[in-house]
């Protein structure tokens, strides 16, 4: 149906399908340099030394305060002990000699932590041979995890780390800023940001800033690099839910009616899943498709007069045209729904 990035982000708050909520739980854990180093309270370079038992010594720290010489115990990673399991293809093995690990470190209970959004130790881990970095895998296989090359040497590992730590660093120190305007200019410079995790904070940042961060969200979306996070331009205008966005929001929809009023002539039933068109042909109109739902999504977070009509119109054009029946339906005709009953509610309580 949705395709490329704007498909991932769809995915990652709505289920269309109910599929993709339990191919994420089935899907095997894997290492993730930039959620790792994200979350991480402590990441240092470590040593198990010639004993692969979970002992280890810190040879340096990159982030947190441990110092060398510093004993961690991270018992599961004995499980490595086995020629095999560190085996990363033909002949080449990783050993414990150097280690670069990403923790948490619980204060209450004293203990060590992954910092790994799926919370295995061995999920955070890199080993470091040859100054090259090998980590946890499942690109080839869901269902079993091994270690195979993160094609990244530990200079490049270490440079990351600096890069998204200095961002979050920054992302916190505009989060605190007294005034909107500034805030809403600083973390604009993060929006495009070469992570999800950044680009994230900084739309969260924006929310935070209310109706000052308006003007630069509306712009935003209009640009073509927003394709890249056009949900969270739409999930964040929807949050502040500011009466000013109307207007722009409805123009946005007007102008995909008039579109679909008349590609739904050109196209055949069944055209978003390959029957009648190839996948590049139906890209464009899979971009349109997003168009429409994401202002709805917007407009459902802002309790203002204006956009009753645009809506109403929206849904019957989505239920009377063949070709559309089918791509979101549900999805789309529920927006309208939701949006047309939330007007109603507040057109009684004004009686």
């Amino acid at each position: 149906m949705l395709r490329g990035v704007e498909a991932a982000a769809i995915a990652c708050v709505l289920v269309f399908c109910g599929v993709a909520g339990d191919a994420a739980a089935a899907a095997a854990p894997r290492f993730d340099l930039d959620i790792c180093t994200w979350s991480a309270t402590h990441i240092v370079v470590a040593t198990e030394g010639k004993s692969i038992n979970g002992h280890l010594t810190v040879i340096e720290s990159w982030v947190g305060p441990l110092a060398p010489g510093v004993e961690l115990r991270l018992p599961k990673l004995a499980a490595f002990a086995p020629v095999e399991s560190r085996r990363v293809r033909g002949r080449l093995l990783v050993t414990g000699a150097r280690m670069v690990l990403f923790l948490k470190y619980d204060a209450v209970a004293k203990t060590w932590a992954s910092a790994a959004s799926w919370g295995h130790i061995e999920e955070s881990v890199c080993w470091i041979k040859d100054d090259q970095a090998y980590a946890l895998s499942d690109e080839t296989n869901r269902y079993k995890t091994f270690i195979a090359p993160l094609r990244k040497t530990e200079k490049v590992v270490r440079a990351r780390v600096r890069h998204l730590r200095a961002a979050k660093t920054a992302l916190a120190e505009i989060r605190a800023m007294d005034d909107a305007a500034q805030r809403v200019a600083a973390a604009a410079k993060y929006a495009n940001a070469d992570s999800r995790l950044m680009v994230n904070e900084a739309f969260d940042v924006l929310k935070g800033c209310g109706k000052a961060a308006v003007p630069f969200l509306l712009s935003l979306s209009d640009e073509d690099l927003a394709g890249r996070y056009r949900y969270e331009v739409y999930e964040t205008l929807g949050a502040i839910g500011d009466p000013s966005a109307v207007k722009p929001l409805v123009e946005k929809l007007e102008t995909e009616l008039r579109f679909w009023q008349g590609a739904k002539e050109k196209l055949d039933e069944g055209w978003w899943n390959g029957k009648s068109m190839g996948w590049r042909e139906a890209r464009p109109y899979d971009a349109h498709v997003i168009r429409v739902h994401y202002p709805l999504k917007a407009l459902k977070g802002i309790p203002a007069p204006g956009y009753e009509d645009v809506v109403r119109r929206t849904r019957e054009l989505w239920v009377s045209a063949p070709a559309l029946r089918d791509v979101n339906h549900r999805q789309i005709v529920k927006d309208c729904d939701e949006l047309l009953q939330a007007i109603e509610r507040r057109q009684h309580r004004t009686k």
